[in-house]
């Protein structure tokens, strides 16, 4: 299951859709768990577009399977001319390999060879462990958050600030739904089903968020027709759920001066955010979601205005030194 959940992960961080999410979490599922009809049945459930991209995925429908090397040189020649959504996925799935085996060969010294354990190699050849560094360091500076905000679709500029401000995943974010707002109470209740750690959590509504949550309470209305439509998602495109916008956040992003900038930054600066206006970690760690400490720890990157504040401090406080004895 943590290859499967890995595949996804970094498809998502790669600006993925949900569609190409799922068909992450289903993409071995033809090959080794029942063939074509599994792929029909997966078609039933998620739709045509999860299953084109899984069997685009597939590098054999029956059992017994054809030989390896066959398959393979086969399903490398299919990927020549795969769409972009079967090569995000099928990329995702090679890189989780790729880092897997680098873990390997740092643990043990030596990483597994595909081809020695079909002995297809003579031996096992010599592999330079190579240091594995994916700690991501983008987030969002104040004025560059405001330049991309201005130029986004109105449907996602609230969307955005509130990932500024609560640093929730995308996903968690497009599931929040009016029966999860307590207006009266101020407070917001992100269901266990909705996140993705299993877990609910609360964010309390003060300041800046309170005030976005009234502006979607004033957007909950829509024109559906002739008539008024109400909307049950919080974050809304004409009443439908927020969905796949990885186009539009590059576009604006390009036009705003901030081409790099991922969606998933604004978690990472939230959390640092929390952290320098002095927030206990444990409380920020319950607002954002996450776990471990070691991860959070990640997240709370240290920028270059806080190496230039650090070294200011340390200059005003070498000053004040005596310097005779």
């Amino acid at each position: 299951m943590g290859h499967l959940f890995g595949v996804a992960s970094l498809v998502l961080e790669d600006g993925g859709s949900e569609d190409e999410a799922i068909a992450a979490l289903l993409h071995d599922a033809v090959e080794d768990q029942g063939g074509a009809p599994r792929l029909a049945d997966i078609r039933a459930r998620f739709g045509e577009r999860v299953a084109a991209i899984v069997a685009g995925c597939t590098d054999a429908e029956t059992d017994p399977k054809p030989p390896w090397r066959e398959r393979k040189a086969a399903y490398l020649a299919h990927l020549r001319e795969a769409p972009p959504d079967v090569l995000r996925v099928s990329s995702a799935d090679r890189l989780y390999h790729a880092r897997a085996r680098g873990r390997d060969a740092a643990r043990a010294g030596t990483a597994r060879v595909p081809g020695c354990d079909r002995q297809l190699l003579p031996s096992i050849p010599k592999i330079r462990r190579l240091p594995e560094n994916n700690t991501r360091q983008g987030f969002f500076e104040r004025p560059d958050l405001e330049a991309v905000v201005a130029a986004l679709p109105d449907y996602l500029r609230d969307f955005t600030r509130f990932a500024y401000l609560t640093g929730w995943r995308k996903g968690e974010i497009i599931s929040l739904r009016w029966t999860d707002v307590d207006r009266n109470a101020g407070v917001i209740r992100l269901r266990p089903e909705a996140a993705k750690t299993g877990r609910g959590r609360m964010v309390v509504l003060e300041g800046d968020l309170a005030e976005l949550i009234d502006r979607r309470w004033e957007a909950r209305l829509f024109a559906k027709g002739s008539n008024p439509g109400v909307a049950v998602f919080v974050f809304h495109r004409d009443g439908r759920p927020v969905g796949d916008f990885g186009k539009a956040w590059a576009t604006t992003c390009r036009a705003a001066g901030v081409p790099d900038k991922l969606f998933h930054d604004l978690r990472r600066t939230a959390a640092r955010n929390m952290v320098r206006a002095g927030v206990p970690e444990r409380v920020a760690m319950a607002i954002t979601g996450h776990i471990t400490r070691s991860m959070f720890d990640r997240y709370n990157i240290v920028s270059e205005d806080d190496l230039r504040l650090a070294s200011q401090k340390t200059t005003m406080y070498v000053d004040t030194l005596p310097t005779k004895r």
